[in-house]
């Protein structure tokens, strides 16, 4: 993973598949994670590792219709269950998701959306109740985990698998917000779906719309194209190089960034550089004539809006294959878009 920073963290994921078969119920597989690193202050070896045992039981869920899911909000704008999402990758977004379960709560309950780590990263969750009696979980909460009656999850007590603290509940109208990341899967689609899990009496439930409080999530990334008009010009003449970058997305694109190198034998055949939809304050405000180098920054672009981009060139006989670099946006975030597009310079016009 690298090195890290004092007070800084890094996300680890370890993915375990479960067989979709009735023979994989009340199966376990004992598990603990070891992290191992190098103090650079001392050049000690420093470890840490998950208590041990623990272990991961394939249990029976049952479905519950005292559980279920109400809303959905995304930046606090409700989307209808059936319905579709688009997340630009390198953007941050809030995810609201409502529910209730029974008016009580439950000695144990997690409500949560399925969110590949591939494509989503949580920053931070905060999840709040209507009824709340435990001492164990805070109101609101920065996890989706209310662990209200004190669970035991050592495999080697007597007591595994009940509650060891008291007969707690919490829930009720239950809301959690996510804030997440998108940093991957461009041009991918999955199914986002809501699921309330706990236990009560002595049983595991589920909501009862698991199967309808469903979306399609589309993961759109910003594009930059690159064109010469004309693409054919004489030696002496000139072309309008244009730079377009498209936000597919609905939320505003910032600080979007990208360089540009004219090949050998191309120039800027003047200083002027015009933007439009490029937002208040897009750099450079001009270029210098003859030079060839070029870094545009300070770029916003609107949702579903785009960007233009132009200035103009001049070059000596040949055939110029020009290519940008990657397209940056909020800053960092690698589009892996460029743009690139051939300028044909000719005594003989076809």
């Amino acid at each position: 993973m690298g090195s890290l920073d004092p007070n800084t963290c890094e996300d680890a994921y370890y993915e375990v598949q479960v067989t979709k078969d009735t023979a994989a119920f009340d199966t376990t597989r004992e598990y603990h994670v070891t992290a191992t690193g190098t103090d650079s202050s001392s050049g000690a070896t420093v470890t840490g590792t998950s208590p041990q045992p623990r272990q991961l039981y394939v249990e029976h869920l049952i479905s519950q219709d005292r559980n279920g899911f109400t809303d959905l909000k995304v930046d606090g704008v409700s989307v209808s269950a059936g319905g579709s999402l688009n997340f630009m990758v390198g953007n941050t977004y809030t995810i609201e998701v409502d529910g209730y379960t029974a008016t009580q709560g439950y000695n144990q309950l997690e409500t949560f959306l399925n969110l590949p780590n591939t494509v989503y990263q949580i920053l931070s969750v905060s999840t709040t109740y209507s009824a709340n009696t435990s001492p164990y979980v805070s109101n609101p909460a920065n996890m989706l985990y209310a662990n209200a009656c004190l669970w035991e999850n050592d495999p080697g007590s007597p007591n595994y698998n009940s509650c060891v603290g008291g007969d707690y509940k919490t829930g009720g109208t239950v809301s959690t917000t996510y804030t997440i990341k998108i940093v991957g899967g461009t041009g991918t689609s999955d199914t986002l779906s809501g699921l309330f899990y706990d236990f009560s009496g002595s049983s595991f439930h589920y909501d009862n719309d698991f199967s309808s409080f469903q979306w399609t999530a589309n993961i759109v990334s910003a594009g930059l194209t690159k064109s010469f008009s004309p693409s054919i010009i004489q030696p002496g003449g000139t072309s309008t190089m244009t730079f377009t970058i498209s936000n597919p997305g609905p939320q505003e694109i910032t600080d979007a960034n990208f360089t540009d190198t004219l090949p050998g034998g191309m120039t800027f055949a003047n200083s002027t550089v015009n933007y439009t939809g490029c937002g208040s304050s897009p750099s450079p405000a001009s270029v210098s004539a003859g030079s060839g180098d070029v870094t545009f920054s300070g770029i916003t672009v609107a949702g579903y809006g785009t960007c233009t981009i132009t200035a103009t060139v001049s070059a000596a006989n040949g055939t110029y294959v020009n290519t940008t670099g990657d397209l940056f946006i909020n800053s960092t975030t690698d589009t892996g878009s460029h743009g690139s597009a051939t300028l044909v310079v000719s005594q003989t016009q076809p």
